[in-house]
């Protein structure tokens, strides 16, 4: 469920939590830092589209973070208001829920932060025991190095976005476990050389049922849409007409770097 679900303001605990209600196997979340060091769930540097406040999410305290209201903008959640959550809040509601649902956690940090985010998440992610049902990524593949070398047993992966440019050979090269691209980087070269080297590729953000339909003939792994109950449809008529046979990975959770022959 990218940024939680449409159906409430993205990225907050309500958006959520209504992921796991719709069948979401992950909520992916996006994580910046505060000013005072605390990992929150927000997407953009800047408060101005949802908070409208002319400040960046890093140079306010945690307090006065949560002392905002952020609304929905046009397109999410028909203009709702909620508040910003921490991390930890958002890791609490998840754990207080039924659906058994992780996190993919997306670090966003700030120029020079990369470190000291990947650190404030994992102190959070330890302290709960979470770390077995989160999967982690960036765009920032620097920062992903001190979770990796942290708990290697956990999944982190690269996130690949149009705007930066086709993807070269570079990224085969990378110590990762999945790869979470743009709709517009897929293709079928793509995903097989994926699926030649065991690396799970997931795809966002998906809209259109059709097109999901579509990178799961190609062989993805995963989607990731703001209508999770929409792709879960989509996953659950694929795999009834197609088999578990067809995977890679046949085990519970995270296939955590070790897949087995089909």
């Amino acid at each position: 469920g990218h940024r939680g679900c449409i159906h409430a303001v993205e990225n907050s605990l309500e958006a959520v939590e209504l992921a796991g209600e719709l069948g979401a196997d992950y909520a992916e979340i996006d994580v910046q830092l505060s000013a005072d060091g605390v990992p929150v769930v927000i997407h953009d540097d800047s408060l101005w589209r949802l908070a409208g406040e002319m400040t960046s999410v890093g140079d306010l305290t945690w307090a006065e973070l949560q002392a905002l209201t952020i609304r929905a903008d046009t397109t999410r959640g028909l203009g709702q208001t909620a508040s910003i959550p921490s991390l930890e809040e958002v890791i609490r509601a998840v754990l207080d829920g039924e659906s058994g649902m992780g996190l993919l956690i997306e670090l966003k940090p700030e120029a020079g932060q990369g470190e000291a985010l990947a650190r404030a998440i994992l102190e959070v992610v330890e302290a709960h025991d979470f770390g077995e049902r989160a999967i982690f990524m960036s765009l920032d593949y620097p920062c992903l190095t001190t979770i990796h070398e942290t708990h290697p047993e956990w999944w982190v992966g690269y996130c690949a976005y149009a705007s930066a440019g086709d993807l070269d050979e570079t990224i085969w090269q990378y110590d990762i476990d999945f790869l979470a691209v743009e709709e517009s980087l897929v293709s079928n070269r793509l995903v097989a050389q994926a699926r030649e080297l065991g690396l799970p590729v997931y795809v966002w953000t998906v809209y259109d049922t059709d097109k999901m339909k579509q990178y799961l003939q190609m062989g993805v792994t995963g989607l990731i849409s703001d209508w999770p109950d929409l792709a879960a449809g989509v996953v659950e008529e694929y795999n009834a007409s197609h088999g578990t046979d067809q995977y890679l990975w046949q085990g519970e959770g995270c296939p955590r770097g070790e897949l087995p022959a089909a």
